[in-house]
């Protein structure tokens, strides 16, 4: 007998762009997962593998440029009676629970779920889950106010009044009745893989392994 579990659904529940920093800094060796249900969490393309295709396939998700992992489930079903430690390699992972000559009823063989992308483990399991807080406070962004002539381009700077050890973020902005033609970097490092646009709605997800602080221009849009 195989005893094997899934759950394949709601692909954003839990993750967002602090996921992608804390991949991002277990990539580059600046502050390894403490957990080894978080590696199988980071692996997602389930390749067995945590590197930065991860990162690339994950951001993607978050920006909506796909709905789903293509080569992974939202949800992961591990053996729990299979220990696991920190330098475990994810190929030797038991994700069923094999029985062979059974003449009784067996009622111990339990599985550990992982909501694949949520490093930080705020996945809501059920509907009375409560809303994890993200944030000490507010970060503003702010700009010049600027009249915009109808058929010309415009540079539009974007500041912050306290951008102190941020090391990630992630918004959605409303832009009726302008297109947005780019994102140019400044302090922060932003490329063509940050955001996305679909009609009057850009959506951004910027991170960076170290936490940044700037008085300083942000990004240009």
């Amino acid at each position: 007998y195989v005893i094997e579990a899934s759950k394949d659904i709601d692909y954003l529940n839990g993750v967002s762009t602090l996921d992608l920093v804390k991949i991002q800094r277990h990539i580059l060796g600046l502050e390894d997962l403490d957990s080894p249900y978080k590696l199988i969490a980071a692996d997602i393309n389930a390749d067995n593998k945590i590197k930065a295709s991860d990162l690339s396939q994950l951001r993607k998700l978050i920006l909506g440029v796909i709905t789903d992992l293509p080569t992974n489930d939202s949800w992961r079903f591990v053996d729990a009676d299979q220990a696991l430690t920190l330098d475990l390699d994810l190929e030797d992972v038991n994700y069923a629970i094999e029985l062979t000559n059974v003449t009784n009823d067996l009622m111990s063989n339990d599985m550990v779920g992982v909501k694949i992308g949520d490093i930080n483990e705020s996945a809501s399991t059920n509907s009375f889950s409560t809303v994890e807080v993200r944030t000490v406070g507010e970060l503003i962004l702010t700009s010049t106010d600027a009249g915009l002539t109808a058929g010309e381009r415009h540079r539009v700077d974007i500041s912050a009044t306290a951008f102190n050890d941020v090391s990630g973020m992630q918004f959605s902005l409303a832009h009726e009745g302008l297109t947005l033609i780019d994102i140019e970097s400044a302090a922060l490092e932003f490329s063509e893989l940050n955001y996305i646009t679909r009609e009057d709605i850009t959506s951004v997800s910027w991170s960076n392994s170290e936490q940044i602080s700037s008085q300083d221009v942000l990004f240009t849009i």
